[in-house]
């Protein structure tokens, strides 16, 4: 398997991880648990740095995805976690796990499966 779609794997599994540690508690749950959000926040670094590390020819080959986009909010929101991390915002990080993750999985899973049958 190549580089791209270990990549994509880490990806996902990165999302469904922190889906099964916020999936059956409310927000005052998550910010009331350092464990949960210390183990999402690690899931957000993976997810950033994978996507990161996702070659510009992958890019280029699959021009249909919001690469520019995700660079920006994917990888910003590590880079927060990484290095400004007491500006970290665990209310941003829920409306993320609540309303960007369910789609963003969705178009990963998309071009994991059209790039792996390609």
């Amino acid at each position: 398997m190549n580089r791209d779609l270990t990549r994509l794997e880490h990806m996902l599994a990165a999302i469904d991880r922190i889906q099964a540690f916020t999936s059956a508690i409310t927000y005052e749950a998550f910010i009331d648990s350092d464990e949960k959000v210390s183990a999402v926040l690690y899931q957000f670094m993976v997810l950033g740095e994978a996507l990161g590390q996702i070659s510009e020819d992958f890019r280029a080959a699959h021009p249909d995805c919001p690469w520019t986009l995700w660079l920006k909010t994917i990888k910003g929101m590590r880079n927060i976690v990484v290095h400004d991390y007491v500006k970290v915002d665990n209310a941003m990080i829920w409306q993320t796990i609540l309303d960007d993750l369910p789609p963003l999985r969705v178009a990963l899973e998309r071009l994991y499966r059209d790039a792996s049958n390609a």
